[in-house]
């Protein structure tokens, strides 16, 4: 779609849905060349370069997901913010590193990190300076997985990750400043909150965890990064608005 003035939404693509099959989650790389879609048959990343004059859509050959033997869970699908890789979540399937070109958009063979039986990996965030991997981790040592991002998109666990969480994290986002990492636990319906440190270990914040709507599943910070946004599953209520404390550092109230 494209947006108008007043906000409205006008379809592009002669109105016509692109894509092959359905999609769990998606991501634009910071260029604003690329879209990426994490398809739920659990075999592909599809992608779509953006016409930067019209913003029409044009299929690309994307990626195919390596076979670790796991059960694929399609759960979410993230670009870092230098563009350098692209990250995907699959659930008890672990997670997968792509190299990134992103002048022809072209996807390397990934990197493949595996779980234990019973854990399962939800949803993504990366830092802002593309350093840290934060991931929602469910099941067994579940939290708030905390990976350093190195050279050629390996990943190593920080010293005391995970980070402990509430009852099954399910999504992750990280503040513009890198500095505030906050996690939705959909059982427990409440919103974990953490500083980050200069080794970007998590430390809780004050007041967290915070009280949120039934079964927290999604979170997002809007683009000025003064408010975070929480949908839960099953209302009560089903959208909710935080401002960030004056005078407590990260603290999330009700706006």
């Amino acid at each position: 779609y494209a947006i108008g003035a007043t906000g409205g939404l006008s379809l592009l693509n002669n109105g016509l849905a692109v894509g092959l099959a359905s999609v769990e989650s998606m991501d634009i790389s910071p260029d604003g060349q690329w879209l990426f879609a994490l398809d739920q048959n659990g075999i592909t990343v599809d992608e779509f370069q953006i016409n930067s004059s019209t913003g029409v859509l044009t299929q690309q050959a994307g990626a195919t997901l390596a076979s670790n033997g796991a059960t694929v869970v399609p759960r979410a699908v993230k670009v870092a913010p230098n563009g350098s890789y692209v990250f995907v979540a699959l659930g008890t399937a672990g997670d997968q590193v792509f190299g990134l070109n992103t002048s022809t958009g072209v996807l390397t063979s990934p990197l493949v990190l595996t779980l234990t039986s019973g854990t399962s990996d939800n949803a993504l965030a990366v830092s802002p300076n593309s350093s840290y991997l934060y991931i929602a981790r469910s099941g067994t040592a579940g939290g708030v997985a905390v990976y350093s991002i190195a050279s050629g998109g390996s990943l190593s666990a920080l010293s005391g990750s995970p980070f402990a969480a509430g009852d099954q994290p399910y999504s992750v986002v990280v503040n513009t400043a890198g500095t505030e990492v906050y996690v939705a636990n959909q059982l427990d319906s409440t919103i974990s909150g953490y500083s980050v440190g200069s080794t970007g270990a998590l430390t809780a914040l004050s007041g967290s965890p915070y009280t949120n709507g039934s079964e927290v599943a999604a979170l997002a910070l809007d683009k000025t990064g003064d408010y975070l946004v929480a949908m839960s599953h099953l209302s009560a209520p089903d959208l909710s608005l935080y401002s960030f404390d004056a005078t407590t550092t990260g603290k999330l109230d009700f706006a």
